[in-house]
């Protein structure tokens, strides 16, 4: 491998498959528990998690980088990154429904 090759690699920049699980299932299941306790928490979880996803998302699909992360982590990076986040969206929300068949 030559080194010019070498400073142009992509995946030394983004986070690996075990640090967007983490983060992701964090955001999820803090967001669980936290709209178990109370439902308008929704409202403070769900943005974050949000912002979360979209700034991964612009990494995805940016014209240049997401080609690159391709070419390097494979399509299944893609795919797992695509379900840690909808993890992450729906734990929260399945809190709140959890949440609300307690109540009377």
């Amino acid at each position: 491998m030559n080194t010019f090759a070498a400073l142009f690699e992509v995946m030394d920049k983004e986070p690996s498959l075990l640090q967007v699980w983490f983060l992701f299932l964090l955001v999820g299941v803090g967001g669980f528990l936290l709209c178990r306790y109370r439902i308008w928490l929704l409202a403070l979880v769900l943005p974050i998690t949000l912002f979360l996803a979209w700034g991964h998302l612009s990494e995805l699909h940016d014209p240049f980088v997401g080609p690159a992360i391709a070419r390097e982590a494979g399509h299944h990076y893609f795919t797992q990154s695509y379900i840690a986040m909808a993890l992450a969206l729906a734990l929260p929300l399945l809190g709140m429904i959890k949440r609300r068949q307690k109540l009377p």
